[in-house]
């Protein structure tokens, strides 16, 4: 017989049970509210470029929208707020790496593989993909008509594991489509546009373009050369040198200025040079420096901006300037620093701006005659203050196509939402645009010579180019 000691222990126990549920229920409702909030506020009040883009009724009203749309899915929200803007600096970062089960995805890869090698009737979505930098290779499988599901088939490098989901492709009108996605660089989830260009190639973001496979096998990738995201300099023939950038990273700061300084004969004795920036989604201005004398033609004004003084902003300058000093930078370069963050902490909620000055050097290089850059969809943020700067001068010609637009908000910093689930990158700076100078997010830099899909070796269309 269960004594009535016992029953009213349990029923204790049970009633806690029922309270940590509620209580952790709450907790994830209240975390969920905090993070949307958080977002839209920020946005709202530290955002350069909101009252450019948008008014506060309208804000207002498409967040309320997209909080209806996107129910208890707190990553879909607020990812959504910051599509809104169209600014590839702007944008929701997952904080955290998901579990990695090996096991189960090796018999999931498997699934999926059999699935798509099957004779069965498949959309053309449906098939393996692989990146033009062969790092990995995807599988794509439908889920609905508006939803398809991608797995990681192989992958050389980076954070993803073969069987892992790698995102989720949703289209949501017409033949705008965005992914949630687990980056190969980071393992960590972000949301980026998709644009499906035909049946056999599409890309994501500024990140990846993926063309689709006629055969899969395992090992795939490893019959191609690896992927390098280093600075590369090369003799093509005796009137071309190549230089690849492939990001603007601090360490290719360097090798770009040691190359130059190592090749500046050899570059000086070619008639063309080819810049080739595909790619390159950004990294440090401070990339073209030694770039800019090479392309000289005439003097020039540099890209004007101004900065937003936000107390996050300020806080990400001081963390810049910490840096700076525990590294033992330049002084001078110090003091650059110390003065813009008086300068924004004087003008807290307000613009400061920066004037352009003058480019102009002592002498104008008789070779390179030509110069020609090479771009594409993923050619972003510095990589586009590079053409920027290049397009003044006489010599170059910009090949390719178009650049994916994240220029006119730049700088971007990184603020945590409340629960440490997720990050907002913001950006600092607002780009100086008139009349004389287009708005580019979203649309990019149009190439002066289109070069199509259909073209499998760029560099060497180009080099025909000037040598023909």
């Amino acid at each position: 017989m269960v004594s009535h000691k016992f029953l009213d222990k349990m029923n204790r126990l049970k009633y806690s049970y029922i309270v940590l549920i509620f209580l952790l229920f709450s907790l994830a409702c209240f975390s969920q509210i905090n993070d949307i909030q958080f977002v839209s506020e920020k946005i709202q009040n530290d955002y350069p470029g909101f009252y450019d883009k948008t008014n506060i009724l309208q804000y207002r009203s498409l967040v309320d929208s997209l909080i209806k749309v996107g129910k208890n899915d707190t990553f879909q929200i607020i990812s959504n707020i910051a599509f809104s803007f169209n600014d590839q600096h702007l944008r929701i970062v997952g904080a955290n790496k998901p579990y990695q089960d090996s096991t189960f995805y090796r018999i999931q890869k498997n699934k999926i593989e059999t699935n798509l090698k099957s004779t069965k009737k498949k959309n053309s979505l449906e098939g393996f993909w692989m990146d033009d930098d062969h790092e990995s290779v995807i599988g794509i499988v439908k889920d609905s008509d508006s939803r398809y599901l991608m797995y990681v088939m192989e992958v050389s490098t980076g954070n993803l594991i073969p069987g892992q989901l790698k995102g989720i492709l949703v289209n949501t009108k017409d033949n705008d489509w965005i992914s949630p996605m687990y980056t190969n660089s980071t393992g960590k989830m972000t949301s980026l546009t998709v644009k499906i260009r035909n049946d056999t190639i599409f890309t994501v973001g500024g990140v990846n373009k993926w063309r689709k496979l006629n055969i899969f096998n395992d090992g795939l990738i490893y019959k191609y050369k690896a992927y390098t995201s280093n600075v590369q300099g090369k003799v093509l023939s005796k009137k071309t040198y190549l230089i690849t950038i492939p990001s603007c990273s601090e360490k290719n700061v360097i090798q770009i200025d040691s190359l130059i300084k190592f090749d500046y004969e050899l570059i000086k004795k070619s008639e063309n040079l080819i810049i080739d920036i595909r790619g390159n989604n950004g990294g440090k201005s401070r990339i073209y420096s030694n770039i800019l004398p090479l392309v000289y033609t005439g003097p020039y004004l540099n890209i004007s901006s101004s900065v937003f003084c936000s107390p996050d902003g300020i806080s990400n300058e001081k963390q810049i300037l910490e840096n700076l000093l525990i590294n033992k930078y330049d002084s001078s370069y110090i003091e650059v620093y110390k003065k813009l963050i008086k300068e924004m902490e004087d003008s807290l909620g307000r613009f400061i701006y920066h004037a352009p000055d003058t480019i102009k050097y002592d002498s104008i290089l008789s070779n390179p005659k030509n110069i020609g850059i090479i771009m594409d969809y993923g050619s972003q943020s510095a990589a586009e203050m590079l053409v920027l700067m290049c397009r003044h001068s006489t010599k170059v010609c910009l090949f390719g196509e178009n650049t994916i637009g994240a220029l006119d908000y730049l700088s971007f910093y990184t603020i945590d939402c409340p629960s440490g689930k997720y990050h907002l990158y913001m950006p600092l700076t607002k780009r100086y645009i008139t009349c004389k100078h287009d708005k580019l997010d979203g649309i990019g830099i149009r190439p002066d010579l289109v070069i199509s899909d259909t073209v499998k070796d760029w560099v060497e269309y180009v080099r025909n180019y000037y040598e023909k």
